[in-house]
């Protein structure tokens, strides 16, 4: 009895072993059926989707490679290519629907649809531009036929705005695509996101991917505009007639220099002509019309004469002025002026190379360009026939541009908008579409509105013959800001005649300066100058204005001179409170003619060097 009570817990045992391994026979195949499940339904397919994706990447970057290396037929390829392999990423991906049934999932699974479908309307739109650029590709640098290779500039000009409708329905088109693509990107939060998931930036490159699309509408934006009205500029369907000033920036005058030369040019279904060009003292007849500014009245002439218009440091507002005159002459009429300086020439002249001119037996190169101009006007050639070299150049160096082949198009083209940035080349144009065009890209020479602080300075040489070849230009700008956020600036400008005396170049420089601040800023104190500073309004701006003297090195006078302006702009800084600001803003706008003067910025402590080869805006952080 006592050895089989002995034995049953022993039984007992065995039976619940029994038990759980029954169990785990049940369960296991139970496992494995999940296992098998969860690999087929999840794994595979998820696998799959890894997989086709990677393969719309690669077809990606080989279409950046072929747009690296220049071969347009293998972009479109692989555009198509990155398309259909997107496609299949989409319907892969659909074989998850069901994780929108589960909460917690569905918001991502969604938001993965809608990169999905940003994807393909962004290649859809990468197509229709690829085909719409596609008369461009030459410019841009892609391969084209061997016929194409010989076209001149010229000629792809006339064949470009004989289809530019064409490539604008293309643009318009691919823009619709970006608008798609910007509303299926603007649906995905990056603060739903970790920052990194896997060792990948996850939030930040989705941030970067929005602000990507953002920035390539603005391009679009901007562009169709230019688009739209080419064809009307270059001459399509009625001929343009436009007015070339040469503006001598050796002699600065407010929008770029000294007026000494024109050519007449007409652009016909975008094919280019020089109709005339002289000396512009042929067409300034001793008339004026105007008011003569007190400046030139006190220093120059006593009357306003054509060549001395541009005198407003607004471009257009001096080519009004030019107008009034030009229209009082025997000249045809004209759709624009667009005024080029020296640097213009000599930029231009490094892209083109050496300039030979058989009137004069006379090569001209990017390193002596300027001097050699100079030369003949002063001292070779004599009345009104000595700066008729000036309007030779021209037309030779416009017509050679025209004539140019492929491999010089885009240094030509990125030359050309750097110039335009720089106001080495300025434009007015009378239709008023066109004139809101240039503006738009500050191409146009205005003296603009801005909300926050602003410079310009505007210098005119009057009577100093070419001495701005030789004059050095600093300005220091130091910004204090007071407890109760009063802003106080000092202006500090020096200017240094670095050549010597020669008579006929450089000579004692007489210059007026008028420094263009926030309207309604107040005067407090300055400091060098001829004479009591002036303090009027003009441009929207108040200015302050006065003369200064420099002297060429040798003749025993100075030959720097310093001036200063201390002045309160018309607003306070609010560093605290709901309203308190997070940054300041200064706009200083670059006269046109000048090659990077030096500017030191003085904010509070901070400081930035620069030399300004355009409008510069800069932003200084506030501290409580």
């Amino acid at each position: 009895m006592v050895e089989f009570d002995r034995l049953r817990p022993k039984n007992g045992k065995q039976k619940s072993k029994k038990k759980i391994y029954a169990v785990l026979i049940g369960i296991v195949p139970i496992v494995l059926l999940l296992l098998a499940g969860g690999y087929f339904l999840l794994f595979l397919p998820a696998q799959k989707v890894y997989l086709s994706s990677q393969v719309t990447i690669q077809h990606l970057k080989a279409a950046k490679q072929a747009f690296d290396t220049q071969n347009f037929e293998m972009l479109s390829e692989e555009i198509r290519a990155s398309q259909d392999s997107l496609d299949q990423t989409k319907r892969d991906y659909q074989y998850f629907q069901f994780l929108h049934s589960i909460p917690w999932i569905k918001t991502y699974f969604q938001d993965g649809e809608h990169l999905l479908n940003a994807g393909n309307h962004g290649l859809i739109g990468a197509q229709i531009l690829a085909e719409g650029i596609k008369p461009f590709s030459d410019i841009l640098g892609f391969e084209k036929t061997q016929a194409e290779e010989m076209m001149t500039a010229e000629e792809k000009l006339a064949y470009i705005v004989g289809i530019m409708p064409q490539i604008v329905t293309s643009v318009n088109g691919a823009q619709q695509e970006l608008k798609i693509v910007k509303d299926e990107l603007s649906i995905i939060s990056p603060d739903r996101y970790p920052d990194k998931m896997f060792g990948y930036e996850l939030k930040s490159n989705i941030q970067s991917a929005k602000d990507l699309v953002d920035r390539v509408d603005k391009i679009v934006n901007d562009l169709l505009p230019f688009l739209d009205i080419l064809p009307k500029a270059l001459g399509q369907p009625d001929p343009k007639n436009y007015l070339i000033l040469f503006q001598n920036d050796k002699e600065l005058r407010p929008t770029g220099g000294f007026i000494t030369a024109y050519a007449l040019t007409t652009f016909e279904k975008g094919r280019f002509k020089v109709t005339k060009s002289e000396d512009i003292y042929n067409i300034d007849y001793d008339q004026s019309y105007l008011s003569v500014p007190e400046p030139i009245k006190q220093y120059l002439v006593p009357v306003f004469y054509m060549r001395d218009t541009n005198f407003s440091p607004d471009f257009k507002k001096s080519m009004d002025d030019f107008a009034v005159y030009y229209e009082k002459s025997n000249l045809p009429g004209i759709d624009g002026i667009i005024a080029l300086d020296t640097e213009f020439v000599r930029s231009f002249l490094e892209v083109l190379g050496p300039m030979y001119l058989a009137k004069y037996d006379e090569t001209f190169e990017a390193s002596n360009v300027v001097y050699e101009l100079e030369l003949y006007a002063e001292k070779i050639l004599s009345g009104t026939t000595r700066k008729d070299l000036l309007g030779e150049l021209m037309m030779t160096m416009i017509e050679k541009v025209f004539e140019t082949k492929k491999e010089q198009w885009k240094s030509l083209i990125n030359q050309g908008i750097r110039e335009a940035q720089e106001k080495h080349v300025l434009f007015y144009m009378k239709d008023l579409q066109m004139q809101s065009l240039v503006e738009k890209f500050n191409f146009a020479g205005r003296i603009v509105e801005f909300e926050g602080d602003y410079l310009h300075i505007s210098d005119a040489n009057l009577g100093g013959l070419k001495s701005d070849m030789y004059v050095e230009r600093k300005a220091d700008l130091k910004t204090s800001v007071s407890e109760d956020g009063t802003i106080t600036n000092e202006l500090t400008i020096t200017y240094t005649n670095t050549g010597s005396y020669d008579g006929w170049l450089n000579a004692p420089t007489r210059d007026y300066v008028r420094i263009y601040v926030p309207q309604g800023s107040k005067l407090i104190s300055s400091e060098g100058g001829l004479r009591t500073v002036g303090v009027f309004e003009d441009l929207g701006k108040t200015v302050f204005d006065n003369f200064t003297q420099t002297y060429p090195v040798g003749l025993g006078k100075p030959n720097s001179q310093v001036i200063k302006f201390v002045y309160e702009v018309p607003f306070k800084l609010k560093k605290s409170g709901l309203l308190a600001q997070k940054e300041y803003k200064l706009l200083i706008q670059k006269q046109a003619g000048l090659i990077g003067p030096e500017y030191n910025i003085d904010f509070n402590g901070e400081i930035r060097n620069l030399k300004l080869e355009t409008d510069q805006e800069l932003s200084f952080k506030i501290t409580p």
